[in-house]
């Protein structure tokens, strides 16, 4: 997967990423054949990120997965916190 980040302030980012990823599902119903499918297939997400502090920030993501016929939707927003090491 590949990312892309753009500041659009000191605390403001904007991003996009864009790449493939591997699922796996099985489907099991009462009276009928159980069904186990996998595969790979593209993802594509955007989103910002806010820098409340040096080392916390809130990001907004959308990601979108086509998983072979079906398109899911998947908005999430997140706390993010940054481990940084002193520097010499």
């Amino acid at each position: 997967m590949g990312i892309g980040t753009l500041a659009v302030k000191d605390n403001l980012s904007v991003f996009g990423k864009l790449g493939f990823f591997n699922w796996d599902g099985d489907v099991r119903t009462t009276g009928a054949r159980d069904k186990s499918e996998d595969g790979t297939d593209p993802m594509l997400g955007i989103g910002a990120q806010f820098d409340v502090g040096k080392h916390l920030g809130v990001r907004t993501e959308y990601e979108h997965f086509n998983v072979d016929s079906a398109l899911i939707g998947f908005l999430s927003v997140s706390l993010v916190m940054k481990f940084t090491t002193p520097s010499k």
